[in-house]
Formats: C-alpha cells, sequence, structure tokens
C-alpha cells in the first residue's frame, strides 16, 4: 500500500477518535450537571480508579496498559474540567 493510502486511512481514524471523544465529553457534561444536582463532588476516586485499573484487561498488540493509562488519565483531567464547570456556571 502506498504511503499517501496509509495517510488516508491514519486521517479516518483520527476522525473517528475525535468523534468519539467529542461524544465522550457530551456524556462527561450531562455527567456533571447530575453530579451537580445530587450534591456530589466531581472528583470520584473510586471510579477513576476502576477505569483505570479495567484497562489492564484491554492491551493490544501494539498497544500497551502503561500506554492507555497515559491517554486516559489525560482524558479524566479533561472530563473533571469540563464537570467542574458545570458546578461555576450553568448546570
Amino acid at each position: 500500500m502506498k504511503l499517501e493510502d496509509l495517510r488516508k486511512k491514519i486521517e479516518s481514524i483520527d476522525r473517528k477518535l475525535i468523534y468519539l471523544l467529542n461524544q465522550r465529553m457530551k456524556i462527561t457534561e450531562q455527567i456533571g450537571r447530575e453530579k451537580y444536582r445530587l450534591g456530589l463532588p466531581v472528583k470520584d476516586q473510586n471510579r477513576e480508579k476502576f477505569i483505570l485499573s479495567r484497562l489492564k484487561n484491554h492491551s493490544f498488540e501494539k498497544i500497551d496498559s502503561n500506554f492507555l493509562t497515559d491517554i486516559f488519565q489525560i482524558i479524566l483531567k479533561k472530563s473533571r474540567e469540563i464537570q467542574q464547570n458545570n458546578f461555576r456556571g450553568n448546570p
């Protein structure tokens, strides 16, 4: 396969990743509103530990659990920021 074709495949995958991350953040925003309504804190350490621990079961040929953990720590941080905005702004 030619380099340009391979790059097009990567671009397609990147678009899907971006779409899925955006969908996740929309749900995160809803979760933040619900936490606000219930008077719960933004950070749920037990939930975050659960999310990170289950990554150990999702290693693939070219993706190890450390790589996934790094990515999800960033995702979780951004999710907390989005939820925190619900506490400050318009829930």
